[in-house]
This record gives C-alpha cells, structure tokens and sequence, in this order.
C-alpha cells in the first residue's frame, strides 16, 4: 500500500495506536482471567453464559443449604426414635407388671405394681415431653409434621411426620375425639363452621340416604361435608349415635287405648294400659318400636323410670323424626320424647395430632354445627354444651338433680362460685353461668373423671356499614350505660374504642370481625345486652344477635350464657339426673357418649390394681406396643431416606459445581498464549507508531526548508 505523506493524518501512526490498544484490551484481558482463574469476569465477558453461571450458582448454594437441613432432619427424627427407643422399653416393663397383676391375689403386690406402673406412666409423658429440637417439641402433638428442604428447587420436600406419644394418644382404638353435642337441626350453610382457618362447606341432604326427613341438618350430612376438607383441616369427622331421652310421663288413658305415631315415617301401634303403673305402658312401646327396628333404624330402651320415659337410639347416627297424629298417643303417656326431628352427635378427630380450632364467618351462625369457638386440644375427649339462646327471661341454673356425669350426679350450680358475672338483670343470674356450671362439674371431677371448663363468651356480630348521617344509640352492657354517638366518620374501630372505655367494670372486649364487633368475655362470665332498636344494633355492627328494641335497660337487656367444654383422658357419658331431660336439655346437655367410642381404651385409663384390671391393661399396653412399633419402622425409614437424599444432594452439587467451573473458569493454556502474543503485538504496534510519527519529520523538514527560502 502507498501513502502519501501528508500534515493533516498520519495514517501509519493511526494503525499503529488502533494495533497498540487492540493488543492492550487484549491483554487486560488475559490478565484478569490468569489473576482470577475466571474466565467470565462481567456479563460483557459471555453475555449467554453469565445467566447460565448465575444459575448454577445459586443451585449449587441451594443444594448446600439443602445438605444443611437435611441434616437437621435426620438429627430431629433420632431424636424422635432414640425418644420412641426408650418409650418402647417402659412400655416393656409395664407389660411385665401388669401381668403380675394379673395373677397376683396379693393386696400389697398389686398396690406395689400399681404404683409403680403409675410412675412408668409419667415417664412415658416425660420422654415425650423432653423430646425436643430447637426449641420445638417433637412428640406431644404441638408438631404435626416438620417440611424439608431437600433440594434446590421449589417443590423438593420431604415432609416429616411427627407422632403424638402421650399417654392419652398410646393404647387401642381411634385417638380421642372433639364431639358435638347433638342439638341443632339446621343444615350447615357455607361458613357456619371454619376448621383450621378452612371454611367448611354446606351439608347437603344427598350426603344422607338413611334419614327420613331433615337429611341435610342430620349428623351424617354434617360430618360429610367436614370430610370432604380433611386433607386440609387435617380434622375428620365421624358420626356417633343419634340419642333421644324421653318425656316425663304424667298421664294415663282412662282406659285401655290403641293407636298409633310415626317414627322416621313408620306407622307403629301400641296399646297403652289404665294402669297406675308407668312402667307397663313404657314396656308396650318399647316392645313396639323394637318389633319396627328394621324399619326405621332406631331402638328403644325404658328409661327407668317416668321422669325419664322412652330412650331412643339410632347406632347409624341418623336423624329420629317423631310425630303424633293420634290424640290418644302423647309423649306424656307414651313417654316418648317430643314431636320432631332429633339429630346425632358427630366428632372430630385431629389426623396431625394438632389442636382443632373452630371459629366461624361473621354473620353465619356456628351454633348449627353444635360446637362452640375455641382451641381444642387434640387427643382428649371432649364435648361443649350447646349455649342456650339469647333471652329476656330468667334462666336455667344447674340443680342438684339435672345432670349424671359417668353415672354420678353432680351438685347444683351456686352463686357464690362466680365473682365475675353482673346479674342485676332479669336474664343473667350468677348460678346459671358457665362458670357457675364448672365449678359445680369440677367438684366431683375426682369421681367422674372430668373436668369442666367455661368457655370465652364470644358473640359475633355483623351488619356493619358507614353510616350516612350521624345518629345516638344506647347500649346497655353488663351494668353500663353506653352512649354511641355514630357519625359518618364512624367505624368499627371507633365503636369498639367507645365500647372498651367500659371494659374495666363489663369485662367485656370489642373487636373488628370487618363484618361487625365481635364482643368477648374471656372469662366466661354471661352478658347481659340491649340496644334501644334494632336499627342501632344494626349500625353498631351487632345485627346477628337477636337484640330487640328497648332492650337497653337493667330489666329488659337479653342474656347471654356461654357454653361449657366438658374434658376427659377417656370418652364418658352423659345422662339426665333425676329430675328427667327438661332442665337438663335446657342446659344444652344431651345423653350420650363423647369424646370417641367406648372401645377407645388409651394409657391413660390403664390400671393394675386389681387382677381383672390388669387384664385390660395387657390388651391396652400391646396396643401401645404395636404403635410406637409402627412408629419406629416409620423414624427408622426416615433417617434412611434422608440419608440417601444427603447423598443425593452431595452428588447433585458436585456435579453442579463441575459445571459451573467448566463454564466460568479460565483455559490458562489459552489465556497464556494470548497473553504472551497480546505482549509481542503490544511491544511491535509501539515500535511502528515510534517510526510512523518519524516518517512525519520529513514532511517538516519540508516545510522548514521552504520558509527559509524566501
């Protein structure tokens, strides 16, 4: 190539410098890569392969956090089996003394056996106790499951199961259950009952096909439509036996009298006797409803005495629908329950052995599923009363005479047992509270076995909406006069503020429900409410609760008794006391067995001290056996799956790992050469741009010579 030289370029020079810089970026180059052995310093360096280094960074840094926590599982499950290890060597020794019972006619050995069969039981509840981890309890059913992050992406879990090896959940049968208590014939409407934090659906009449009427309020619907949200609730539902006490006979026919009811759609003739004696006229309807038992699915039993009537009983939890069209036949001289539709009671099993928690919607009503709002703790058998509705009426208070607990008649309630509640009113007394109820329970709990507790009262209002003009409404609460002056800036956090300001003398909480006030009396104590209309409950966010207008004074506010949780180690039974089923319904009792199947035979009912005890004790301990066997086979699989994920995700981050420096690492044979070839173009491209801007003097030179010359 010819150039020609010229003053305006030096176009050698300019090839040179471009050489010179090429060779110096190129260097730059080799040296970072050889100082940091990468070969992708910035995204400029690989544009694709920076994404895909990225990726396989952040998976090989998941794949090590996930060695970590699989770690941390394998460490809580041999916890979890060392725990199972040692409650498997207690149950063994019991085994071994409860068999000595067994045999033993000796008063002094089977006291000996018994008490320390007694300690072996508290060391099975102090294993499970202290098994934890981190601060987590592994094995009393506070932790249903621990999820693993097993891999590095998301999805790749190992959930680990924990188990609940109380005394109360080791032994024979179904763990123990929440049970309803048999009352309300509404259907379930989409809300009413809120398991867990999931909204439970409605009950619907095609879940049933064994009542004659009413099928979507019965049991069987019910526990249908709890079922259908068990893998989410971690709650099933199981239905129990529908019970019916009779009606207190107090009339004969004046004669011999044939003629007919209905029960569960089957027309059923009896012949009822002049006779003084009830006691006949009961045996001819008994004899009558068992001779139609294929029919109608429900069978009788004499209630022993007037007071007590015709008890009946459906096994398959279907609905009783009685009905009499004969003016001959009453309840009064059959003694038969009243006319109408009775239902079962169901309970509610926890599947994680996880507490249950049972709220509802704001604006539902909870009290068509027969429970009651609250905590309940898994493995214990238990049952609420159902909480009478609101009142202007005076109330009934538990007496002496009204309820059996185990068979034991329990005392009536007394007034000086609740400090808490205000009855200045005409439908709140102290003696009919929840915590007047308990206390009485309570003082026979050594005989029967369970314990009583008042629930929080909690009423749930709803209805609230802005209001459009301002407005004064008057409630009346627990003794307190309160003025609610609502204005168009109201809102439900500004009434319950104004709501509070009493809470010291009503003991009473308001609350947003963002439907409405919730109201709470934690202790249980009954309220006493009214509103001066019903537009002003309305408005206040406490529409729901049946409030009347004029209600709003001392004598007409409406009373509000809470509900009672009856708890027990084992299911028991409930019964009208003597005075027969009127108060003792009214008191929102039912007769019946809570708190799971009587076959549901747990350590904590176990007892060697007597020979015929121990016997069931045997049974009662194989089957704790078999659990905490079955318990160990499960752990013992665990830690080895876990083992081989560890290995897994070892191996899975090796070869990540592998990759990644395959992509990202520098060639140093390469980067060497390039560096040493980046040098020599360097040192040449400086030794022409040197020659090139000489080649540029001549041009001067020039120019010089001519200036000269003239």
């Amino acid at each position: 190539m010819t150039t020609i030289a010229s003053g305006n370029s030096n176009i050698n020079a300019l090839i040179a410098g471009n050489a010179m810089a090429a060779a110096n970026t190129a260097m730059a180059t080799s040296i970072q890569r050889l100082s940091t052995f990468k070969r992708i310093n910035s995204s400029a360096d690989d544009p694709s392969g920076i994404g895909m280094s990225n990726t396989l960074n952040a998976k090989i840094l998941g794949l090590a956090q996930a060695n970590k926590n699989i770690n941390q599982g394998i460490a809580m499950t041999q916890i979890v089996d060392t725990s199972l290890s040692s409650i498997q060597t207690t149950l063994a020794s019991m085994r071994t003394l409860a068999l000595s019972s067994s045999t033993s006619v000796s008063a002094n050995t089977l006291a000996a056996n018994q008490a320390a069969f007694a300690q072996y039981l508290a060391q099975i509840n102090t294993i499970t106790t202290q098994a934890t981890y981190n601060g987590y309890s592994l094995m009393n059913g506070s932790l249903s499951s621990a999820p693993l992050q097993v891999g590095a992406e998301a999805g790749n879990t190992i959930s680990l199961s924990l188990p609940t090896t109380t005394t109360a959940a080791l032994g024979l049968g179904t763990p123990l259950a929440l049970s309803s208590v048999g009352s309300s014939t509404t259907a379930l409407a989409s809300g009413d009952l809120i398991l867990n934090g999931y909204t439970v659906g409605a009950s619907l009449a095609a879940s049933d096909n064994l009542s004659s009427s009413g099928n979507a309020g019965s049991a069987i619907a019910k526990a249908a439509a709890i079922n259908l949200l068990s893998s989410s609730t971690k709650v099933t539902a199981s239905v129990g036996t529908t019970t019916v006490g009779g009606t207190s006979m107090t009339t004969l026919p004046g004669a011999a009298t044939a003629g007919t009811f209905t029960l569960n759609g089957k027309s059923i003739s009896v012949t009822l006797s002049s006779t003084s004696d009830y006691s006949v006229n009961r045996a001819a309807v008994v004899t009558a409803i068992n001779q139609n038992t294929g029919l109608t699915g429900v069978s009788a039993t004499d209630g022993g005495d007037a007071a007590h009537g015709v008890v009946l009983q459906a096994s398959d939890g279907r609905n009783i629908v009685l009905a009499f069209s004969d003016a001959n036949i009453t309840a009064t001289n059959t003694g038969l329950a009243a006319a109408g539709t009775s239902v079962g009671s169901y309970s509610l099993y926890s599947t994680s052995g996880s507490s249950i928690v049972v709220g509802t919607t704001p604006g539902n009503t909870l009290s068509n599923s027969d429970f009651a709002i609250g905590t309940y703790t898994a493995n214990v058998a238990q049952v609420s009363s159902k909480a009478p509705t609101a009142s202007a009426l005076a109330p009934t208070a538990l007496s002496s005479s009204d309820l059996l607990i185990n068979g034991r008649s329990i005392a009536g309630a007394l007034s000086t047992d609740d400090t808490a509640t205000f009855a200045s009113t005409t439908s709140v007394t102290k003696a009919s509270s929840a915590i007047a109820s308990a206390a009485a329970i309570n003082k026979s709990s050594a005989n029967t076995g369970v314990t009583a507790t008042a629930n929080a009262n909690v009423l749930v209002g709803s209805g609230f909406t802005t209001p459009t003009a301002s407005a004064t409404h008057s409630l009346y609460l627990n003794g307190s006069t309160i003025s609610l002056a609502l204005t168009t800036a109201s809102s439900l956090s500004t009434i319950a503020a104004d709501i509070n300001a009493y809470t010291g003398s009503t003991g009473v909480v308001a609350s947003s429900n963002t439907s409405g006030l919730t109201l709470t009396a934690t202790d249980g104590r009954s309220i006493s409410m009214g509103m001066d209309t019903t537009a002003g409950a309305t408005a206040a966010g406490l529409a729901g609760l049946g409030i009347t207008a004029g209600s709003n004074t001392v004598g007409t506010a409406l009373g509000y008794i809470s509900s009672v949780t009856l708890s027990s180690s084992k299911p028991f039974t409930l019964a009208s006391g003597t005075a027969g089923n009127t108060s003792f319904e009214k008191l929102g009792f039912k007769n019946g067995t809570y708190g799971g199947t009587t076959q549901n035979l747990k350590l904590t009912s176990a007892d060697i001290s007597s020979s015929a005890t121990a016997t069931t004790a045997l049974s009662i301990i194989d089957g704790a056996i078999s659990q905490v066997s079955a318990l160990q086979g499960y752990s013992g699989a665990m830690i080895n799956r876990l083992g081989y994920q560890n290995t897994l995700a070892t191996s899975m981050g090796t070869y990540n790992s592998s990759a990644y420096s395959n992509l990202t690492s520098a060639d140093i044979a390469a980067e060497t050469t390039a560096l040493a070839k980046a040098q020599i173009i360097q040192a040449s491209a400086t030794a022409m741009l040197a020659q090139a801007n000489l080649s540029d003097q001549a041009v001067l030179n020039l120019l010089k010579y001519e200036f000269m010359s003239h």
